[in-house]
């Protein structure tokens, strides 16, 4: 299928197309862009839509590499006809970010990859090939994860060579190469951005976290005289009335963490916590979690609003609703989503969701105060 975009003839605006691994990063990296109008967000595969700026979440972190290509083909066509096509990637690395990047860069004929996973919003750092996660803001500060071994030999590993840049404003001159500029603070990112103004901009696959896609909305939106900023948003939450119900299924030890400063449970609000005690293989996982799901759209009254934790939660959610697609705005609070699903048994619910790596130990609960579900105790 051949994708076309009238809306950037009419507009003379830059088309961006997101291809995301999961659920939670393709809307995380949706409310960067959605100061300027809601972004589509579509399952599995690109579906019709005019705007500008469009998203696909893929579901194919945790699938077999062998898999990659089935899953990947549909929305080949679609990422690379457009003005520049980014690769929403996990800022912690999981999955399968090397070798979906080896599979789209050969299989697109891009001139090249920029690859900028860090975030340092969310203290995700990358210097000198190496990644770690330390304090939001403080690359040099203690670190409690490393990525084992360098990017670019992870990238050798899937056959694609690698380069550190001396400068960042001559990235782009590395073509048939995977570029990894240094990236310790917002200006390092916003300057990464930057290159996306220069003409060659587009023949390159753009590859980051929602950090990345955040710093390229900021520099869309001052080619265009707009705003986009990833510490504050204007976009108020609509007030929830009714049966809130928060979901997930994630057993990372931030989300678990901030579960535990949650206070009692107010009249109004339902926590479904349904991650097991012991992790299971991927595909007995996979097969729980959408028997969980398929369970409570089924058998629960419909929800007035939705917070879901986690990307995999998210996914099969929408599956076990039959949701067709999603209509991404921006959101109120920096790292979470806010979407309003389509199609399905709960069509026009408004959800918020997020990664269940991300945020501090009182992200979950401000979330809910925010939607004056949880009232301070302290």
């Amino acid at each position: 299928m051949e994708f076309k975009d009238d809306q950037r003839l009419r507009s003379g605006m830059k088309t961006w197309h997101i291809l995301a691994d999961d659920l939670t990063g393709a809307l995380d990296s949706a409310a960067a862009w959605a100061d300027a109008g809601d972004v589509p967000v579509f399952l599995d595969r690109p579906g019709q839509s005019a705007q500008t700026v469009q998203v696909v979440a893929t579901g194919t972190r945790d699938v077999p590499p062998a898999s990659l290509p089935a899953l990947l083909t549909p929305s080949l066509d679609w990422l690379v006809a457009t003005d520049n096509a980014f690769k929403k990637i996990d800022s912690l690395l999981r999955g399968n970010t090397c070798n979906e990047i080896a599979w789209l860069m050969r299989s697109g004929h891009f001139a090249g990859v920029v690859f900028a996973p860090a975030f340092p919003a969310q203290g995700r750092f990358t210097a000198r090939g190496c990644h770690w996660v330390a304090p939001p803001h403080q690359p040099h500060g203690p670190r409690t994860h490393e990525q084992a071994g360098t990017l670019v030999q992870a990238f050798a590993n899937v056959g694609l060579s690698a380069h550190i840049p001396t400068r960042v404003q001559d990235s782009l001159q590395d073509t048939g190469k995977v570029v990894i500029p240094d990236i310790l603070s917002d200006h390092d990112l916003d300057q990464v951005a930057g290159l996306a103004a220069q003409p060659q901009a587009r023949r390159w696959l753009w590859c980051g976290s929602a950090g990345l896609a955040w710093a390229l909305a900021r520099q869309a939106a001052a080619a265009t005289s707009s705003r986009a900023s990833s510490e504050v948003s204007t976009a108020p939450p609509a007030t929830a009335q009714g049966l809130t119900l928060v979901l997930t299924a994630s057993r990372h030890p931030v989300l678990r963490e901030q579960l535990r400063h949650l206070p009692s449970p107010v009249a109004g609000t339902n926590l479904l916590d349904l991650a097991e005690a012991q992790p299971l293989c991927p595909a007995e996982a996979k097969a729980r979690l959408m028997q969980d799901m398929h369970t409570i759209v089924t058998s629960r009254p419909r929800p007035s609003t939705l917070v879901v934790v986690g990307g995999d939660t998210l996914l099969a959610l929408c599956r076990a609703a039959d949701v067709r697609s999603l209509q991404a705005s921006a959101s109120p609070r920096a790292g979470w989503g806010r979407a309003r699903l389509v199609g399905g048994l709960w069509d026009g619910l408004t959800c918020y969701s997020r990664s269940g790596a991300f945020g501090p130990p009182d992200d979950l609960r401000a979330l809910l105060d925010t939607l004056s579900l949880s009232p301070h105790t302290d």
